[in-house]
């Protein structure tokens, strides 16, 4: 089983303890919640840290994530690879959209706990984003994941 210290080495990434713990206890909190509703359809731990996790980590390139740089997660589900990459830049401000309210109040609620101060949850449709002068051309980076 991989740790999310050998991911975060694995993809040579410079990662503090604080940040490593934290996407330990988002992942737990990803799959104790996934037991209760839908919001991914990984529901063992080892599972999701190498398919949400490492798959999250594994676009980061810092070339691409600008210093105080703006990132938009389109169609974040559980927050995959949003939240692994607001805990990695915490310079960053990252903006999660989703069409399903509750999978953003879970997000919410977890980066409140973790501490991750760097989201937003935007409650809307994509096409809606892309026609919203808020959200139109302001970001430095979009991820996007099976959306």
């Amino acid at each position: 089983m991989m740790t999310v210290r050998e991911i975060v080495e694995t993809l040579g990434l410079a990662a503090d303890e604080d940040a490593v713990r934290k996407m330990a206890e988002y992942n737990a909190m990803v799959i104790a919640m996934s037991r209760k509703m839908n919001l991914t359809g990984i529901k063992d731990a080892e599972e999701s840290l190498v398919k949400n996790i490492y798959d999250s980590l594994t676009v980061y390139e810092e070339k691409y994530f600008p210093k105080n740089g703006r990132m938009l997660d389109l169609g974040t589900g559980a927050g995959f690879p949003g939240i692994p990459l607001a805990i990695l830049r915490p310079d960053m401000q990252v903006v999660l959209v989703d069409s399903i309210l509750k999978k953003l109040v879970f997000i919410e609620n977890a980066a409140a706990k973790l501490g991750i101060k760097n989201i937003k949850i935007l409650h809307i449709r994509a096409e809606e984003g892309g026609r919203r002068r808020k959200t139109r051309e302001t970001f430095d980076m979009v991820t996007a994941r099976a959306v």
